[in-house]
């Protein structure tokens, strides 16, 4: 026995709103994930997984700290709020998306299908971060080697640098003297 027309159509209109709201989850929860990844490879660069867990860490810490004074704050805002190649103009960078295409903005001169597989192994440590071994556990922030706006940050909060293993930036703890980053 089939249900009268009318009851048809709000099973069909209920069934497609419960469809559209499971895909807009499902993109929403893939969103942090991407600009996670981006921020590795606009901070890290493409060949250093060590870096990129180390910066996947960090930010998790940094929220941990944070949450003490602001509950609320979400992973998300922490990874704006502290990942500078977020807002870079690097155009390419924010256009890195799952589908693995050639982002909107990638230089001319660099062939995308060589940094392919590369995007897709910092999606896939940005996926799986979680339950993974810090390799730096006492670092709570992370900066550039050669630029010195980043250089004088860490002496001014007297960071000490940490080893986190094969990575492009020098990582840093906090010091006996350090005040709050």
């Amino acid at each position: 026995m089939q249900p009268p027309p009318r009851l048809q159509w709000w099973i069909i209109a209920v069934f497609i709103l419960a469809s559209l709201c499971a895909l807009a989850d499902s993109v929403e929860g893939q969103q942090p994930r991407v600009e996670l990844a981006q921020c590795m490879v606009g901070e890290e660069g493409w060949n250093t997984p060590d870096g990129w867990l180390a910066i996947a860490h960090v930010i998790n810490k940094r929220l941990e700290r944070a949450r003490r004074r602001f509950p609320k704050l979400t992973y998300r805002q922490q990874l704006f709020g502290y990942c500078k190649a977020l807002s870079s103009d690097r155009r390419w960078l924010r256009n890195l998306s799952p589908t693995l295409a050639e982002p909107a903005g990638w230089p001319r001169e660099v062939r995308w299908d060589r940094h392919r597989d590369k995007w897709k192994a910092a999606l896939r440590v940005a996926s799986s971060w979680h339950g993974t071994k810090d390799p730096c556990p006492t670092a709570i922030h992370w900066g550039s080697t050669v630029l010195e706006s980043d250089i004088a940050n860490a002496r001014r909060h007297a960071m000490v640098e940490v080893d986190c293993g094969d990575t492009r930036n020098a990582f840093y703890r906090l010091g006996a003297t350090s005040s709050r980053p």
